[in-house]
């Protein structure tokens, strides 16, 4: 699983422009758990670590190195 603060890092933005790729569904998959609630409840945010890669034009396993240094 792949954090929001990590995917900032990688992309060298913002955590909310993060949220903001993930809710357009460009890098992940955002839901508020009530497909019928659409107020300002909170959101999960799920980033796909392959269309991250895709989104950053590097191959998953390069991604994945990246998330080392990152998370050392």
């Amino acid at each position: 699983m792949i954090k929001v603060s990590e995917a900032a890092l990688l992309l060298g933005g913002s955590e909310q422009w993060v949220r903001s790729l993930v809710k357009r569904g460009i890098i992940g998959d955002a839901y508020n758990g009530n497909p019928y609630y659409n107020s300002q409840k909170r959101m999960t945010y799920h980033i796909v670590p392959g269309q991250l890669a895709e989104y950053m034009r590097i191959s998953e396993s390069e991604l994945n190195e990246r998330l080392k240094g990152v998370r050392n």
